[in-house]
């Protein structure tokens, strides 16, 4: 059951990002597959850095509309953050000295399956984490461009 980092949301958010069709391709896969999810942190880290970066309420609204516009299944697909998974966030943190939201994003991928859509290389250098970067260019290569 791998989960998605922030990058996914932040490059399929812009169709000018580099990754923009593979953040939509990571999405669609938790958007029709029971078996993805979005850490709760994810969604709270894109959020703040929305905020940070001056987006006004109507425009990160307008992101989250767009959001589950395209792909409504994610409104049951947020894992939530928990005591085990904010036990873990605070070893990973120290472990591998992590920022927090990495760390809480490795410590959801942890909680269900230990494998993570990013090409975040903090997140890629955890020996319990096993990155699906790949997988995913790889399936863009064979026309799946949901």
């Amino acid at each position: 059951m791998p989960v998605i980092d922030t990058i996914i949301l932040f490059s399929a958010a812009n169709t000018e990002h580099k990754w923009h069709l593979i953040g939509k391709s990571a999405l669609n896969c938790v958007n029709t597959w029971d078996n993805w999810w979005i850490p709760s942190f994810t969604l709270v880290e894109f959020d703040l850095v929305l905020k940070s970066r001056g987006f006004s309420n109507e425009e990160r609204m307008e992101k989250y509309s767009l959001l589950i516009h395209d792909f409504p299944n994610i409104l049951n697909k947020s894992y939530p953050i928990t005591p085990l998974v904010l036990h873990e966030t605070s070893r990973l943190e120290e472990v591998y000295e992590l920022d927090y939201f990495d760390a809480g994003i490795a410590a959801t991928s942890l909680a269900v399956d230990g494998k993570i859509a990013t090409n975040d290389q903090q997140l890629k250098r955890i020996t319990e984490i096993e990155s699906l970067w790949e997988e995913i260019l790889n399936q863009r290569g064979r026309g799946n461009n949901n």
